[in-house]
């Protein structure tokens, strides 16, 4: 049990390089995640996925659909990789994401409301 969680934690930081690298705009979608992070737009949730912190604009909801289709197909390939579930890695992943955040950017507390980092 502790080499499975040792390995997930090694996924998940390798994991956590990959979601990063969605930051980056598709042609598509003119904000960017660290973009709409920076702006208050959109934070972290618990469950390994990005959410809109405020109503999203058109943009927005775009951008967290594209990010989430993305760690969603991560998250899959990891956990069959691992003989884990799904949402293990997604919140494996999502405490590290949590804990790189920079100051300012929004997350899911455990009480299911936003806080600042």
């Amino acid at each position: 049990m502790l080499r499975m969680r040792f390995s997930l934690a090694a996924l998940a930081a390798v994991f956590l390089a990959a979601a990063l690298a969605f930051s980056s705009p598709s042609p598509a979608v003119a904000i960017d995640l660290q973009s709409a992070r920076s702006g208050g737009l959109v934070g972290e949730t618990l469950s390994g996925y990005v959410a809109p912190v405020t109503s999203p604009s058109g943009e927005v909801s775009k951008l967290v659909a594209d990010v989430n289709s993305a760690r969603r197909a991560q998250y899959i390939k990891l956990a069959k990789r691992n003989n884990v579930r799904v949402e293990e890695v997604a919140a494996l992943t999502a405490q590290r994401i949590i804990d790189s955040l920079p100051g300012g950017a929004y997350f899911q507390a455990t009480s299911g409301g936003w806080r600042r980092k």
